[in-house]
């Protein structure tokens, strides 16, 4: 049913940007919904589905009128690469995400990459120490 749903709002034209402003909007739309559902949806899914509608959008970092929906493709491949079941798939693309990050806006990219791996330990670390471990095993990431 979530596969059914991502089906239906994808963009038009996963393998690159749309033209028209409007459309940019339902891609951003569309990459903000998907980050959410990456941990419940097939690998193979979120390959072909979630990376590919967000790959365009991460070379195009440097453009600044694009760059609230270059964040949400930064989120929504970190949110993939993530997922569990995904870990054959991040190991195929974590190195060309990497090449694409420092290509495109070096510092900026590369920043959000030290802050996403940073934090996660300290979240699950912070959790654990102050909640005990049946919470941290519940919900490990979670604010």
């Amino acid at each position: 049913m979530s596969e059914d749903f991502l089906e239906e709002i994808r963009p038009s034209e996963s393998s690159k940007i749309p033209a028209h402003p409007l459309d940019r909007c339902l891609d951003l739309f569309f990459l903000n919904t998907a980050e959410h559902f990456s941990l419940i949806v097939s690998p193979m899914l979120n390959e072909r589905l979630l990376l590919s509608a967000a790959q365009p959008y991460l070379a195009a970092g440097g453009n600044n009128h694009l760059l609230e929906i270059f964040e949400s493709a930064h989120s929504v491949v970190l949110a993939v690469l993530a997922a569990p079941q995904s870990a054959n798939m991040a190991a195929k693309h974590l190195p060309s995400y990497v090449d694409t990050l420092f290509t495109v806006s070096g510092s900026i990219s590369i920043q959000i990459i030290i802050n996403s791996i940073m934090l996660t330990p300290y979240r699950f670390s912070r959790k654990t120490c102050l909640q005990g471990n049946s919470a941290s095993h519940s919900k490990p990431f979670s604010r």
